[in-house]
């Protein structure tokens, strides 16, 4: 480790004497696009007798001995010289300390270095951090103008850690804002940093700014920071701090694929929650937003109506202290819990006024990485569907009572011929599902004709034709009674079998009279022997 006493003004104009101090450049990528934007330029000193000089060393010193617009003349002019020969119209950033910007002729310092290296100033941006921006600004704020001027962008570093008011902020009208990198890095575990770091994107989108984050070291990082809307990112991930010639390699690489159109997003915090305020307000159905502690955040018109409920009653209240519809949300108060601990609740039905009747979907909502933040309650109109329900079940029990005078049974199979539908049967129990009507009428089966009807029945699909056949089913009272069944095939669009219908007869009557006329033919028969 170097000790920084050893680092003096002597040692530090030698360096600069001998060009010992270098540009060193870290990339900042679109996180959009993939694109390399431009670079960060950062100096480095290496010494053989002493190994690397961090810059946390030896720029203080330049500061306090008045070498500091020495050190940036330098690597300045090194770097446009460097930088003039690549392809592309990225930008080179440099750091303005704030002692720097009291320093009036620092503009005239910069253009020379970037004149001499060949290096167009609309390329250049330079960065200042908010520490510059307490105190007398005056002499600042002349030389940002004079830099805008001559079309140097301006770019507020390390933004969220200094004490910049947004008088300030706006007077200097900043081409950039860089977030500080200790809120990138704990955004993925402290739900505090996400939050400021979308308040610091939607503050540079909404003031329409360029948003960098700095320090971005995972692809989760910039996952989040991709969809909070950021446009830039720099760090690790896309690289340290290099050489000019890696950098020139670096630009011609690029960074890989872009990311999924999914996952991109041009609205700011500010823009989004404007078009969830119109969703809520204007949507069919009802919506509400339900934070951690079950207090409503949110509901729209829609959702109060349904209520009845004015929405003084119900904005920042919890669910259990809604007196005013307190029946009608116990079953969405018990959802919310059930979200609350994991569990995946069945939708709710909520009874409205006269005869409405309303389902209501309860689903968690979770943060960029998958914290729950709060529940989402969506409820439609299912009134509609249930009087449908109600007309299906009066129409089925008008045909069960029809059924009842006669005895006739309808059925329906697939081209497979397994049988899916059996209407209501005699002495069938009431509300019972179509499957277990299938179940009960083959247990009602005579056990000598099951089989035997069954291979008639598969045999005689693949002909297409009419079938029929007759069998022995057991009555209600025990007895067995003698059926006929006919099935005629259904065609689809295609020419294709789809479906088979059939009807099942009561022919027990039929038989005994069969029976009694084939006994009176054999007697018949026995006279004129006889005769």
């Amino acid at each position: 480790m170097i000790d920084a006493a050893s680092i003096t003004r002597e040692r530090l104009l030698d360096a600069l004497a001998r060009d010992a101090i270098e540009p060193a450049f870290q990339c900042l990528v679109d996180l959009r696009d993939h694109d390399l934007k431009g670079f960060e330029v950062l100096s480095r000193w290496t010494e053989a007798n002493l190994g690397e000089v961090p810059p946390t060393v030896f720029i203080p010193v330049a500061e306090r001995h008045g070498l500091i617009d020495m050190l940036l003349v330098r690597v300045l002019s090194k770097a446009c010289r460097a930088a003039a020969a690549w392809d592309g119209s990225f930008f080179l950033a440099f750091n303005l300390s704030p002692q720097q910007l009291q320093n009036a002729g620092l503009f005239s310092l910069i253009r020379a270095a970037a004149e001499a290296g060949r290096f167009p100033l609309e390329r250049l941006q330079m960065e200042i951090t908010e520490s510059a921006l307490v105190g007398d600004i005056g002499v600042a704020a002349a030389l940002v103008g004079e830099l805008k001027r001559a079309g140097i962008r301006i770019a507020l570093d390390d933004f969220g850690i200094g004490f910049s008011n947004l008088e300030r902020l706006h007077a200097f009208a900043f081409d950039k804002i860089k977030i500080d990198a200790s809120f990138v890095q704990n955004m993925e575990g402290d739900r505090d940093s996400r939050k400021i770091v979308a308040s610091i994107i939607g503050l540079g989108q909404s003031l329409g700014v360029d948003v960098v984050a700095e320090g971005v070291e995972t692809r989760a990082q910039a996952d989040i920071l991709r969809g909070l809307g950021c446009g830039l990112g720099q760090g690790w991930l896309f690289g340290y701090p290099v050489p000019a010639p890696d950098a020139a390699a670096a630009l011609r690489r690029g960074f890989g694929k872009p990311a999924p159109a999914e996952a991109l997003s041009e609205a700011s915090p500010f823009q989004r929650l404007h078009q969830l305020e119109a969703l809520y307000r204007h949507a069919p159905v009802a919506l509400c937003f339900v934070d951690g502690a079950e207090r409503c955040v949110s509901a729209n018109n829609r959702f109060l109506e349904i209520l009845a409920c004015a929405g003084s009653q119900f904005i920042g209240r919890r669910l259990a202290d809604m007196a005013c519809c307190k029946a009608r949300l116990r079953g969405l108060q018990a959802a919310v819990r059930d979200i609350a601990q994991g569990r995946s609740p069945a939708p709710v039905e909520i009874e409205g006024q006269g005869e409405t009747c309303y389902l209501a979907f309860v689903q968690p909502v979770h943060d960029e990485v998958g914290e729950r933040i709060g529940t989402s309650i969506i409820m439609i109109d299912v009134t509609e569907q249930r009087r449908a329900e109600r007309a299906i079940r009066e129409s089925e029990e008008h045909f069960r009572c029809a059924s009842e005078l006669s005895p006739d049974i309808a059925w329906a199979a697939r081209p497979d011929g397994t049988v899916n539908y059996m209407g209501p049967t005699f002495g069938a129990a009431r509300n019972m599902s179509v499957e277990d009507r299938i179940e009960a009428w083959y247990g009602t089966l005579h056990p000598e004709d099951g089989v035997r009807v069954r291979q008639e029945w598969l045999a005689w699909l693949p002909s297409g034709q009419p079938f029929e056949t007759t069998f022995r089913i057991k009555w209600p009272d025990g007895s067995w009674h003698w059926v006929n069944s006919r099935a005629r095939p259904h065609h689809g669009a295609d020419g294709a079998i789809d479906r088979w219908y059939g009807l099942i007869v009561d022919i027990t009557g039929r038989k005994a009279l069969e029976h009694r006329i084939a006994v009176l033919e054999r007697q018949l028969d026995g006279y004129r022997r006889h005769a």
